[in-house]
Parts: C-alpha cells; structure tokens; sequence
C-alpha cells in the first residue's frame, strides 16, 4: 500500500484495517512521506474507540503523531475507567517503555 501511495497518491484506506493503518503511519513517519502520515493520522483519529485508545496513543507517542496523541489524551481522560480495564492500560502499566 505504501507503494500504491507513493505512486498514485491515493490507495483504498478505507479497507485498511487499524493495525494496518498503525503500520503505514510507522513507515511514512520512518520514510518521512508526509502525506501518508497525514492520511494515515486521520484514519487513526477515526478509529479510536474506549478499546484501542491506548494502543493509538503508544503508537503516537512513538512515532510522535502530535494531532493523534492529544485526541488519546482527550479520550482517556474523559473514559478513564473504562480506559483502565482494557488490554492496552495493562500493557502500558506492565511495560512504561511504551510511552517513551
């Protein structure tokens, strides 16, 4: 997909799954194409959910996705309880190299 992109400018996003998605914002962050960044970004912005906020704000935090990351502070702080019994909260307390 990242190909298609670099050529074509475009590619089906809308059949990208989350974690596909987390994997081109990596490598268009790594390769600095901006352009899929920013989509890849605003993909992510939409799928953030009480489940997966966790695991989206690691993933901006690492590749350092400034507009994604405040959009997960947002919603944990406005879900924290329900943030705190998912898998990626047990993660993180488990692991705290996550966020750095």
């Amino acid at each position: 997909l990242m190909l298609e992109f670099i050529y074509t400018d475009t590619f089906k996003l809308a059949d990208a799954q989350p974690e596909l998605i987390g994997d081109l914002l990596k490598a268009a962050k790594k390769y600095e194409i901006e352009r899929l960044a920013s989509v890849c970004e605003n993909r992510a912005l939409a799928s953030i959910t009480v489940d997966t906020v966790m695991d989206w704000l690691i993933l901006a935090s690492m590749v350092e996705a400034k507009s994604l990351k405040d959009a997960c502070m947002v919603m944990v702080q406005a879900n924290l309880s329900e943030v705190q019994d998912t898998e990626g909260w047990k993660r993180l307390l488990t692991d705290k190299q996550l966020m750095s």
